[in-house]
């Protein structure tokens, strides 16, 4: 039996918390609460934050047997495991689980992307998003930030992550 990767519904603002109780306390499970660095300006002053990617949620990877299942369950902060149709956890697909942990390159910082703004045209130079041009809906030249669409458990979710415009030509 394979590990897969599951969700877990915690409370907003617990995220890390309850990932480093799950990596102090049961090492056998791998847990990500993936964070996005972002550019945030205040006082006319540009300064980096790290915030949370997805609010509410902790990636885990586990075989999900019946006493992983109540040990997370028991977790301090944990209010559910996803579900899907059935009344057992349901494996994130592994086509979407790919592109979060790419993004965030197999830790839980996904960091700034560089881009090059040709008129209506967006190059990916470095970083998280790049071979994900595609998925990018909207950039925000002012904010400093990249509206992009993921699949999650089959619902489509936007997030906003972190760019520094290169260059912009035309």
């Amino acid at each position: 039996m394979l590990a897969e990767w599951y969700v877990l519904h915690v409370r907003t603002g617990e995220e890390t918390n309850v990932r480093d109780y799950i990596k102090r306390e049961i090492p056998q499970i791998k847990a990500l609460a993936p964070r996005r660095e972002m550019k945030e300006r205040k006082d006319g002053i540009w300064r980096t934050r790290i915030r949370t990617l997805f609010p509410g949620y902790v990636f885990i990877n586990s075989l999900m047997t019946v006493d992983e299942y109540y040990k997370l369950s028991n977790i301090g902060g944990v209010i559910n495991i996803l579900k899907g149709a059935s009344s057992s956890p349901s494996p994130i697909p592994e086509e979407e689980m790919e592109i979060i942990l790419r993004l965030s390159r197999d830790n839980d910082l996904v960091g700034i992307t560089d881009l090059v703004i040709d008129g209506d045209n967006i190059k990916v130079v470095t970083g998280p998003l790049e071979g994900y041009e595609g998925q990018i809906l909207k950039v925000d030249r002012h904010r400093l930030r990249a509206r992009v669409k993921f699949t999650l458990l089959g619902q489509e979710k936007c997030v906003d992550l972190g760019i520094n415009v290169i260059e912009k030509i035309g």
